[in-house]
Order: structure tokens, then sequence, then C-alpha cells
């Protein structure tokens, strides 16, 4: 399954995608909304888990934002932190499972 978990509320992320030409290709749009408790808190994260029905060590977070990739690995997703604009690394105490450039770097998730 495929999806988004954002802090933006529902009918932002439906506008966004929309707007992306995304409408259909994803499974789950999920928003931190509903919880009011927004990323890097837990439980934000944990909505991931809870709606896709899957462990955070099974599932590939993705974001372009190095505190976002962060908060993910200390909830125990494998991640990707996607450095378009080669930024300094946040010195948080924990790296991202990888980093690419651009969105081509989820591939390296996967056996060739």
């Amino acid at each position: 399954p495929s999806g988004i978990l954002s802090n933006g509320d529902p009918d932002m992320l439906a506008a966004a995608v929309s707007s992306a030409g995304l409408d259909g290709l994803l499974d789950h749009i999920i928003s931190v909304d509903p919880i009011r408790k927004y990323k890097t808190h837990p439980d934000a994260y944990a909505l991931g888990e809870h709606t896709l029905g899957l462990a955070a060590k099974d599932t590939v977070f993705v974001s372009s934002n190095g505190w976002d990739a962060l908060g993910a690995t200390w909830h125990g997703y494998q991640t990707l932190w996607v450095n378009r604009y080669h930024l300094p690394f946040e010195e948080l105490g924990t790296q991202p499972t990888r980093t690419g450039t651009d969105l081509r770097a989820v591939l390296d998730f996967f056996a060739a």
C-alpha cells in the first residue's frame, strides 16, 4: 500500500493530491488532524502503522524534510530523506536509513 502521512488537514491534503495529479494512485491519505498531535510526536507516526496495518519496520517512510525522516526513524520506520537541495544533515542523534536526491532513491529499498 502507498499513502501520505501529513500534518495537513484533510481538505488541504485532498487539494494537494488532486493538484499533483495523484488522484486514485494512493491507497491512503492520512492526516494527523483527528489526533491533534503533529509530527514529530510518536502518535503522529503511529497513524501510519495503524492505517496500513503494518509494523513501522516493514514500511518505507519517505520525506524531503530531514526532521521528518528522523522522526520516522526514531519511530522505527525504514526511512528515506530526499535531500534535493544537498542541505547539511541535521544532527539529532540518528540518521535516516537512506538519503537520496530524488524519489528514484526509493527503488534502493527493493531488490533488483
